[in-house]
């Protein structure tokens, strides 16, 4: 119990940090989610060697209590299919955070060598459509919704706030700063939305309850350092990539 602890409160005080996500997800990958703690991949995995294997005195396909279950299938076997579970689960989301780091440098590389944002932007939909519209058409063509006008107006809106504006901005506030700073700001996200939901009155936070206490001061730290972040001047540290470039040139192009 004391080792659960420890995990989750390490995992806690990491994740205040304003560390790239990338980092992040490895983080959650070997401290937060180890096999003693991940109880859903557990119960998955203990129902599905419940339903499949033969254990005397059971009816194939019927629920066997956890205590015969580990005797009969062995704690080892159980625990390594409980991390190849969580893998399954997590890894996934550690390659994207990956992914998006690369797509940050390679972005910062294209922008400092002159390409304008705007047209970094349409050039990164015109890739993206041509990629998933006909993957789109293929596996999701027989269950595609109807579509009617609010649901269309609700498309457009999230289309509009949610990817383009957010990527103009984005881009055009990554030519001015570093991969790592940008990375950084976007830790503030869960802030931000945990304080707009406050607004829109769609969570509530009672200060009496200690949970209530820990979202606030989640959300404060959050903010905080990543400010402190940004703002805070280091050395500074060379790379093999580096580049010279000016700062308004997408004003420019």
């Amino acid at each position: 119990m004391k080792r659960k602890s420890c995990f989750k409160a390490i995992a806690f005080l990491l994740s205040l940090f304003p560390l790239p996500e990338c980092i992040q997800s490895i983080i959650r990958l070997s401290v937060e989610v180890p096999p003693a703690i991940n109880q859903e991949c557990y119960g998955e995995v203990l129902d599905e060697f419940s339903k499949k294997a033969k254990v005397p005195g059971f009816r194939q396909g019927k629920k066997v209590p956890e205590n015969i279950l580990l005797n009969y299938i062995g704690r080892q076997n159980i625990q390594q299919a409980v991390v190849e579970a969580t893998l399954k689960k997590t890894l996934p989301h550690a390659m994207s955070s990956f992914a998006y780091a690369g797509s940050s440098i390679l972005g910062k590389l294209a922008l400092g060598q002159g390409l304008s944002a705007l047209v970094f932007v349409v050039y990164r939909h015109l890739i993206a459509m041509f990629i998933l519209a006909p993957l789109a058409y293929v596996l999701e063509r027989n269950r595609r919704p109807s579509f009617s006008f609010g649901v269309m107006l609700k498309i457009f809106i999230l289309a509009m706030l949610g990817i383009t504006i957010q990527q103009n901005v984005y881009y055009i506030g990554l030519h001015l700063i570093s991969p790592t700073v940008a990375s950084a700001l976007g830790n503030v996200i869960p802030a931000f939305t945990f304080l707009l939901a406050i607004v829109l009155r769609m969570e509530k936070l009672n200060l009496k309850t200690v949970r209530g206490r820990a979202k606030l001061a989640g959300a404060i730290f959050c903010i905080t350092g990543s400010l402190i972040f940004t703002f805070w001047k280091g050395h500074f540290v060379g790379g093999l990539c580096y580049f010279t470039y000016d700062p308004t040139s997408f004003r420019k192009s």
